[in-house]
């Protein structure tokens, strides 16, 4: 079976969280970039470090199990989906990652249990 293939702005991302890389979390968003997680959206390079320094605190790993292009009724380019695993309630768990990119960046994600 053929591994799915994930785009390098994600799988650079995946990577800074899970080893804790905030520098190389921040280049992986545009300047103007939302995310959408636990109930919260935030924006911009504040907004990334919020929500980056949350999830480095869970100390996560991932392992990619799908990827696929997002359906057409969203402004989401691709949808990713992981087993993550960390300090939270219920490790593992299976999470959707929707991602927009504007050119080799990320510029907006949004995250689903």
């Amino acid at each position: 079976m053929r591994s799915p293939v994930v785009p390098d702005v994600v799988q650079t991302l995946l990577r800074a969280v899970e080893a804790r890389d905030l520098e190389t979390v921040h280049a992986a968003f545009t300047p103007d970039a939302a995310i959408a997680d636990e109930g919260e959206v935030v924006h911009g390079p504040a907004g990334v470090e919020r929500w980056a320094t949350r999830a480095m605190g869970y100390g996560l790993a991932f392992v990619v199990d799908a990827v696929s292009s997002a359906p057409d009724e969203t402004d989401d380019d691709t949808v990713v989906t992981t087993t993550t695993t960390g300090d939270f309630a219920g490790s593992p768990l299976v999470f959707r990652w929707y991602f927009a990119f504007d050119e080799d960046r990320i510029s907006s994600l949004r995250i689903e249990i």
